[in-house]
């Protein structure tokens, strides 16, 4: 167990930085997300500070949010900083700013420069150790990227355990899938918190993606159903308190996410948990009102819908009907809300929701100024998304405040408010009311009908007839009650009359009384005769009553109001026509009227339109009434009294009906009448008297569009104006006159007063102003020009920004060239202004105008060319100190004021371009060229790359050139095309993305324009092998497949026609992509490089391939194998084609004269070395090729004469040999000459079997040695990929035998025998079988003096190798041989064994083909053959060689198991004594190991028949001791070999006596006994050796057999007997068999079933001897022999008479004379009491005296001993012998 400084010293291990490991320090420093580990390490920090703040600056383009890293993270300090040598201060600040950058950069990883970017946080400042989380939270949303999987691999071991998730995939290097993190958000609270925290932070910063938002979303939705589904379980409390714990963790996310504003994507997923929370969850209405709180706050439009949902949803769960008040009352502040609840409630139960909200407004009536809910009341019984039931509850609820509330008031009629009274009124005559009422409603209802004299029930229910009482006695009954006189003053009248200027107080103040007043004629009568409103002087000519009644009927004010004043202009109408009144200035207002949205007001209108048909044609003189009395403006346009009449009875009159029903009919009459450029076309459904003529219809227009521009009142202008925009060409006049100048003054009002009189009138400004704007049409140059100098020079009025805007885009088309330019121009220059003020929306209009306005190709091209020149901008920092200062900034040096004020209005038109679907506006393909020439060169001047200027130009480039590619349409002039441009965008730019969308470019432009492309198009390719075809993602694959598709086949078609070569021609391009070859993504080599071949044509081009990619990557292994997938992408032909350029490419390299082998391996100077060394490398890849499975099958079903291009492939396989052998015959005597001939064979082995035959019987007889060789090698190796069913193959080869057999014969070189043995070998090995003549004939020759008996050893062993096979695979069709095998075999054996140096390998072979013969004939290893091969084993053993000893060990196998046991037996037993005498120790204990097995491999029966000659061998060998011990001059082994030896044969000897019987063995046993005892008198070295062997056997025996062998003891007890009474201390040999002897003895105690002890002439016979050793100086042997043997003796005897005896005489010797025997009986007495206990201790009385002399003894190590044995005894006894010992 560790202890504690251990464990201190581990957790210091742990957190230790290994700042002294250098090795450590350099594989942190190899950590990197962009960069291979071996290459990462040899990086400086200052090389790698310049590749990431590449990136950074690139990040700060695009986001100026960046800029502020450049001054910590990003500075120049940043290179020297280390986080080890920091403060724990310093490193809390970089931790917040790493996490600030981290949160930031996460939307950009994606990216390349975000990964450079981050690149630097991972090797300079270790976030990945130091910031895992944040790390880890910032790379999470794309954990199924290949980035993310970088990510895993550098992340340190111990990762936090929040994170602890993704540790299986650490290890694995995979991406986790998105189950697994929702299932540890589910489960790992502290990693759904951190989650969580992570979002919301990142969302207050603004820093959030749509990626980060949408992954949250997604993991936060499956981890809150998750908790929820895992807190269903269980009994009911513990599923409470799990749900209420899930909701802890849960809701204050969802408050802290909602109170973050502008962030529609987390308040959609936001939302979606709330409706899984409403679904799931049990809450109650405290956290319901809770989260409808957080929802309702920040209510934004975008999502308006979701939040409805979730209201919706939260009401189902609520218990209480009425909503909460805050909820309520920002519900009600909605706009729309009806509307969006409408719209949801199709899918969502919306009702619950609703009724809440309406009883909440209705409790709201209860309090002073709650009257204007009444509106959200209205709209919701208007919406019909109650049911019956909820419309009960609501009105019953709304009933029951409203009577409370008025009798209230009634009880009071001093402070009665009869206009809220109204509103009651109306609101309920508004209403459709169920017509399922109860009786109490219903009498509720009449109880309001009486009081608010209105009608409220509905037509079909009929009145219950109750008892009511009766309201009207408390309501004033005269007009006295409500006095009016006197409060109306002078001062509230302002203005000529009430239609001049807009409302005011006093106006606001008279309209009320009149509302009071109008509920009852006194009342009204009372107030309409007051002095102050001159109702008598209308008649003279005095304007004030009536315009009141007008001005009020025009109004705001409740129906009834207006319809009474309506009622009352009538009657006053009819007074002024009678006095001959011409009261034209009142239709306008009339006409307004029939537009009114309310149907009474209409009728009332139309009422007062009837009285103007009174007057006739014979009154043409009639004055008008209110003339410049109306307007203190001036007068409106008049109409005469002809054209009155015509308004009203040809226009107005005849469609009063139809414009009662509809508000909307008005327009369509004056349309009708008025729009029609022919007088004659009248509409023959009219019942018009006269047609209207021109003249007509442009005084009624003006007359109209006068009084709009004059009334006061915003409602009646407005429609008016509607009117007029209505009428077309035929109100071009009035509004060019009229309306236009009218609309400048409007201009010019002060803003606050015109809304002012917007809002006191409850007309909208944003209406009046879009109606107004609509009067400026494109037939009148003076208002488009008025618009466009409103529009570009903007008054104070921010109100008409908007809709001026608006109007010039509807009209834009209809603008002339010169104003669409000034206006551009114009635009763009707001555009690019900074804001004035917070309130200064002129900038972003101006953009948003831009964007929206329908651009032609000529203004867009007009906005091209307007951009400022760089030649015309201030000179930037000096070029050399850009370069001088450029390695060390830390951010890009700033560029003058006006340069960038230029470049940002070439990012404004630009993206303006890119919006107008630039492919439709071809005509623009010359001006990017221009921007994009500009763009290079700002590029240099500012040291900046303008990635994204530049990419935007050229994806409008692209989008035109990829439509006109499919085109006939060329351009004229072509010199407009600027390819170079592209290119040299692709040469000086390090962003892929830019980069790939240039290529795009240049491929379109390759099929479009390929002449334009083809002679810049090298440095394309260059470039591409440096950047983009390194890159592994999916787009990056697309641009260059793209770009090869596109732009190779036209430079192949014009290498071609220029009757150039292919190669030659597209070298560069080559070179680009094989020297990228080992950069590019390997899962997409394969495809682009075959890609590529095809484009240049694979005839000509894939050689080079091919050959470049061996050449420059030699070392790499893969690229072998990458060149043989990739020429299996193509047929046969194709590649025998290749292969035969290769080699004649390899030819060229050592011509006098090079030519392609410069172009292809860049061959420049003529160096043998090196050029050898390049030619080997090439011809060792070929032959790799060709040794291919694939390759080779495919080239050989090309070969099959079914096929057509058969002999085409013969002429070009021959074509391909002859190179090869040219090869072979060019590099012989030098490096290459062994790649060649192998290179050659391989040629050889694409063959098919039948054709390869018959190449080499032709070549065998005329080719040289070295082509004989490779032929023959190529068949061998042919013959080993056959199969046996190959028919065909197997008779060629077969045939075959006989021209090796020729070939061996004749052949002089020792090589070419041998190739020829070793294909004889696998033929006769594979096909023997099936003709064994063809073998027989070449069985002769090898055994011949040519070939085996050549004396050649390498040869010899080949042909021993050759005859095994062959008799394994003939068998008995060998007997003929067998004998002349076997003799040959052992002569070369015996020989080489004689040698000075063996061979191993005709040692092997030689006992292969023994073994060979004993595996398939084993009946012919008998007599002599087995005694011969047995000694030449034995012989092998005993050899100091090397040799392989498996295949003797297999003839002794099967010596041991095939021959047949009598043999077997006989040779061991027969051949055992030449062994002792002439073997070493390793020869016999392989001999012993053959018996051994013979032994287990046969059955007992074939044991017990072989037993006598068995066990003479067993006795004979367990003679060595003996032997040794009279010192045998035969032996040649060791004493310690001869114990080992003994060991051995004692072991063979038990496996033996387990498959015999006791009738067998007991006789063998006597013998054996026999033999090896003696007289004591008569004891000799030699039988001392045997007794002792035979005490070895038999302790092996007992302990083997057990209590089966305790008999067999007395065969030797006299002897034991004798010999334990005899000296055995006079030297080792007797020592040994003392020991043997005693050893046999104990395990006979120890295995005594059958008290064989216990017998008293057993007992008897061995027990004084056995004590008497206790008597002797035997040193070790008596504590480990003696000792031990005694108590095994006594535990053996188990009598307690036997003990006593064996008690007594131990105790006498405690009074011997020799103190060594005292200390051996007291140490024999203390093994007793140990080992028996209380048995022994039974004669504990005896013992007590003997141990009291004991503990006085002169010996101290007696004493000793004497109180550890009393120590033993008190422990078994559990007492002291204290007391007995005194």
């Amino acid at each position: 167990m560790a202890s504690a400084l251990q464990k201190q010293l581990a957790a210091i291990a742990a957190k230790s930085t290994h700042q002294l490991d250098l090795k450590a320090q350099r594989a942190a420093h190899g950590k990197s997300l962009l960069f291979d580990p071996k290459h990462a390490v040899t990086q400086n920090f200052d090389s790698l500070y310049q590749i990431c703040l590449e990136g950074f600056s690139d990040l700060c383009m695009l986001d100026p949010r960046f800029i502020p890293f450049s001054n910590n993270i990003f500075s120049e300090q940043s290179i020297d900083e280390e986080r080890e040598q920091m403060t724990a201060t310093q490193n809390e600040e970089l931790n917040s700013v790493l996490q600030a950058f981290l949160g930031l950069v996460s939307s950009s990883l994606l990216l390349k420069p975000g990964q450079k970017a981050i690149e630097w946080t991972i090797r300079r400042f270790r976030v990945h150790e130091y910031n895992t989380e944040d790390l880890i939270l910032c790379f999470l949303p794309y954990h199924t990227t290949h980035l993310f999987v970088k990510l895993l691999s550098i992340l340190p071991q111990n990762i936090p355990q929040t994170c602890k998730f993704i540790q299986p995939y650490i290890s694995s290097l995979s991406s986790p899938p998105i189950r697994a993190i929702s299932y540890s958000a589910t489960n790992t609270p502290a990693f759904f918190s951190l989650l969580n925290q992570h979002i919301l932070r990142i969302a207050r910063a603004k820093c959030h993606s749509s990626a980060l938002l949408s992954f949250w979303s997604s993991i936060a939705t499956q981890a809150v159903e998750g908790m929820l589904t895992g807190a269903q379980s269980g009994i009911a409390t513990i599923r409470k308190e799990r749900t209420e714990n899930a909701l802890l963790q849960i809701i204050p996310v969802l408050n802290d996410a909602l109170a973050i504003k502008g962030i529609p994507e987390l308040d959609i997923a936001v939302f979606m948990i709330i409706i899984i929370l409403a679904a799931r969850a049990d809450m109650n209405d405290e956290t319901v009102d809770s989260l409808m709180e957080a929802v309702t706050m920040n209510w934004d439009k975008t999502t308006a819908n979701l939040r409805f949902i979730c209201l919706a949803a939260l009401a189902q769960e609520r218990h209480s009907k009425k909503l909460s008040k805050p909820v309520a009352k920002r519900l009600v502040a909605v706009d729309g809300l009806f509307d969006g609840l409408s719209d949801i409630s199709t899918t969502y139960r919306a009702s619950k929701l609703i009724q809440g909200l309406m009883l909440r407004c209705i409790d709201r009536l209860k309090k002073p100024g709650g009257q204007k809910e009444f509106g959200i009341i209205r709209k919701g019984f208007e919406s019909k998304l109650l049911s019956q039931k909820e419309y009960q509850k609501v009105l019953q609820s709304l009933i029951t405040v409203v009577l409370l509330w008025n009798y209230k008031n009634l009880a009071q009629p001093e402070e009665l408010d009869w206009n809220a009274l109204q509103d009651v009124g109306e609101f309920f005559n508004s209403i459709t009311l169920p017509i399922d009422l109860s009786d109490s409603q219903k009498q509720d209802l009449q109880k309001l009908e009486l009081l608010l004299q209105v009608s409220i029930i509905p037509e079909d229910v009929e009145p219950e007839q109750s008892a009511l009482p009766s309201v009207e006695p408390e309501r004033p009954a005269t007009p006295m009650e409500i006095d009016f006189e006197g409060t109306i003053l002078e001062s509230d009248i302002s203005g000529v009359s009430f239609l001049d200027g807009p409302h005011s107080s006093g106006f606001n103040k008279i309209a009320s009384l009149f509302g009071q007043a109008a509920r009852n004629s006194v009342d009204l009568h009372s107030f309409i005769e007051q002095g102050i409103l001159r109702k008598n002087g209308a008649q003279t000519g005095d304007t004030r009553y009536v315009t009141l009644l007008v001005r009020i009927a025009c109004s705001e004010r409740p129906v009834s109001v207006r319809s009474t004043a309506l009622k009352l202009l009538a009657d006053e109408l009819d007074a002024l026509f009678t006095a001959e009144w011409n009261c034209q200035v009142i239709l306008p207002y009339l006409i307004s009227g029939l537009a009114d949205q309310s149907a009474q007001i209409r009728r009332g209108a139309a009422q007062c339109i009837v009285k103007f048909s009174k007057p006739t044609d014979n009154q043409p003189k009639a004055q008008i009434w209110g003339d410049n009395k109306i307007y203190s403006e001036g007068s409106a346009t008049k109409l005469s009294q002809e054209h009155t009449l015509t308004l009203v009875k040809s226009i107005l009159s005849p469609k009063l009906e139809e414009c009662i029903l509809s508000a909307e009919t008005i327009f369509a009459v004056f349309t009708s009448s008025l729009s029609s450029t022919d007088s004659k076309k009248t509409n023959s459904s009219h019942s018009e008297p006269h047609a209207i003529s021109k003249l007509a219809r442009a005084d009624i227009c003006d007359f109209l569009a006068g009084h709009a521009a004059l009334t006061g009142i915003m409602s009646v202008k407005s429609q008016l104006v509607v009117l007029l925009n209505s009428l077309g060409k035929a109100a071009l006049n009035a509004q060019s006159t009229i309306i236009l100048p009218f609309i400048k003054r409007w201009s010019t009002l002060s803003p606050a007063n015109v809304e002012l009189a917007c809002n006191g009138q409850g007309v909208k400004l944003e209406t009046i102003n879009q109606h107004l704007l609509q009067s400026i049409t494109h037939r009148d140059a003076a208002s488009l020009q008025y618009l466009a100098e409103l529009v570009l020079t903007p008054k104070d009025r921010q109100d008409l920004i908007a809709p001026s805007h608006a109007r010039l885009i509807e009209l834009w088309t209809t603008l002339d060239i010169h104003m669409r330019q000034a206006v551009l121009i114009e635009f763009t220059t707001i555009s690019l202004r900074p804001r004035n003020s917070k309130l200064d929306n002129a900038p972003e209009q101006a953009k948003t105008s831009l964007r929206n306005l329908p651009l032609t190709s000529d203004d867009l091209g007009f906005l091209l060319s307007s951009l400022p020149k760089a030649t015309n901008m201030p000179a930037g920092p000096a070029a050399k100190r850009r370069r001088t200062s450029q390695t060390r900034s830390s951010r890009p040096e700033q560029a003058p004021k006006e340069t960038i004020e230029a470049l940002r209005g070439y990012n404004l038109v630009l993206e303006l371009v890119d919006s107008c679907q630039p492919a439709q506006h071809p005509q623009l393909l010359g001006p990017l060229f221009e921007v994009l020439n500009e763009l290079q060169v700002f590029s240099s001047q500012t040291n900046n790359a303008l990635i994204y200027l530049k990419s935007s130009t050229i994806n409008s480039l692209f989008a035109i050139v990829d439509k006109l590619k499919n085109t006939k349409e060329v351009p004229k002039d072509k010199t407009a095309i600027r390819t170079d441009l592209v290119v040299d965008t692709i040469r000086t730019t390090s962003n892929i993305q830019l980069q790939n969308e240039a290529l795009l470019l240049v491929s379109c432009l390759a099929v479009w324009i390929p002449e334009v492309v083809l002679h810049s198009v090298m440095p394309i390719f260059t470039l591409m092998g440096t950047t983009i075809l390194r890159q592994g993602d999916d787009y990056s694959a697309h641009v260059i497949d793209q770009t090869v598709s596109r732009v190779v086949p036209p430079l192949v078609a014009s290498l071609k026609k220029r009757s150039r070569e292919v190669v030659s021609g597209v070298s560069d391009l080559l070179v680009s992509f094989t020297a990228a070859f080992e950069h590019i993504p390997s899962h997409r080599r394969l495809v682009l490089f075959q890609h590529v071949v095809e484009a240049l044509g694979p005839k000509d081009c894939l050689f080079a391939v091919v050959c470049m990619i061996l050449n420059q990557h030699r070392s790499d292994f893969s690229a072998r194998q990458f060149v043989i997938d990739l020429v299996n992408q193509f047929d046969a032909e194709i590649q025998l084609g290749m292969l035969i350029q290769s080699v004649d490419l390899i030819a060229d390299i050592f011509r006098p004269r090079r030519s392609m082998s410069e172009v292809v391996l860049n061959i420049k100077e003529k160096k043998e070395m090196v050029d050898q060394i390049t030619a080997q490398n090439l011809i060792e890849a070929l032959s790799e090729l060709l040794t291919s499975s694939v390759v080779r099958s495919k080239i050989a079903e090309s070969f099959d004469f079914g096929s057509t291009d058969s002999e085409a492939q013969q002429k070009r396989f021959t074509q391909l040999m002859s190179g090869a052998i040219g090869l072979m015959q060019l590099f012989k005597g030098k490096t290459c000459e062994g790649a060649s001939k192998e290179l050659l064979s391989s040629v050889f082995r694409v063959l098919p079997v039948s054709e390869l035959i018959g190449c080499a019987k032709m070549l065998l007889s005329t080719s040289t040695e070295e082509v004989r060789i490779i032929l023959i090698q190529s068949a061998s190796s042919q013959v080993n990929s056959s199969r046996l069913s190959d028919q065909k193959a197997a008779t060629a080869f077969l045939e075959f035998i006989p021209d090796l057999s020729q070939v061996i014969s004749q052949a002089k070189s020792v090589q070419e025998k041998s190739s020829s043995i070793s294909c004889i070998h696998q033929i006769a090995k594979l096909f023997g079988k099936l003709d064994s003549s063809q073998v027989l004939s070449a069985v002769s020759v090898i055994l011949g003096d040519t070939c085996i008996g050549s004396g050649e050893l390498s040869l010899q062993v080949q042909c021993l190798s050759a005859l095994a096979s062959m008799i394994k695979a003939l068998k008995e069709d060998m007997l003929p041989h067998i004998t002349s095998i076997l003799t040959i075999t052992d002569n070369l054996l015996q020989n080489d064994l004689q040698s000075d140096q063996p061979s191993s390998e005709l040692h092997d072979m030689a006992f292969t083909v023994i073994n060979a013969v004993g595996d398939t004939l084993p009946f012919l290893l008998t007599g002599r053959q087995l005694d011969s091969a047995i000694h030449l084993a034995q012989l092998s053993s005993n050899k100091p060689t090397d040799q392989p000893t498996s295949t003797r060990d297999h003839f002794y196998q099967i010596v041991a198991e095939r021959v047949d046991p009598a043999e077997a037996f006989a040779a061991i037993e027969r051949n055992f004594e030449w062994t002792l005498n002439n073997q070493g120790f390793d020869a016999i204990v392989d001999y012993y190991k053959l018996v051994k097995g013979a032994i287990s491999a046969h059955s007992k029966s074939n044991i017990i028949k072989n037993a006598t000659v068995l066990l003479k061998f067993v006795k004979q060998a367990m003679n060595i001791r003996a032997l040794k011990a009279a010192d045998d001059d035969n032996l040649i082994i060791s004493a310690t070999e001869a114990e080992d030896l003994e060991l051995l044969i004692i072991d063979v000897a038990l496996s033996l006596v387990l498959k015999l019987n006791d009738a067998i063995f007991r006789p063998f046993f006597i013998q054996l006994v026999d033999w090896a005892v003696f007289q004591p008198t008569q004891m000799k070295p030699a039988s001392v050796a045997r007794a002792t062997t035979l005490f070895h056997f038999l302790k092996a025996l007992l302990f083997r057999l057990k209590g089966l062998m305790t008999g067999y003891m007395s065969y030797v007890l006299e002897f034991i007997s004798n010999l334990l009474q005899s000296d055995l201390t006079v030297d080792e040999l007797k020592q040994a068999l003392l020991v043997a002897m005693l050893g046999s003895a104990r395990q006979s105690f120890d295995c005594d079933e059958d008290e064989f002890w216990q017998s008293p002439s057993h007992f008897t016979a061995i027990a004084k001897p056995l004590l008497s050793l206790l008597g002797q100086k035997l040193g070790a042997i008596t504590n480990d022999s003696v000792i031990p043997a005694i108590t095994s003796f006594a535990v053996a005897a188990a009598s307690n008479d036997h003990l006593k005896v064996l008690n007594t005489d131990i105790l006498h010797m405690f009074r011997a004379e020799s103190p060594f025997t005292r200390l051996a009986a007291v140490k024999c007495q203390h093994s007793l009491t140990e080992e028996l206990g209380e048995e022994w201790l039974a004669h504990l009385p005896e013992m007590l005296p003997f141990m009291t002399e004991m503990l006085e003894d002169d010996d101290e190590k007696v004493e000793r001993e004497t109180r550890s044995w009393i120590r033993s005894v008190e422990k078994i006894m559990g007492e002291s012998l204290d007391n007995m010992l005194q």
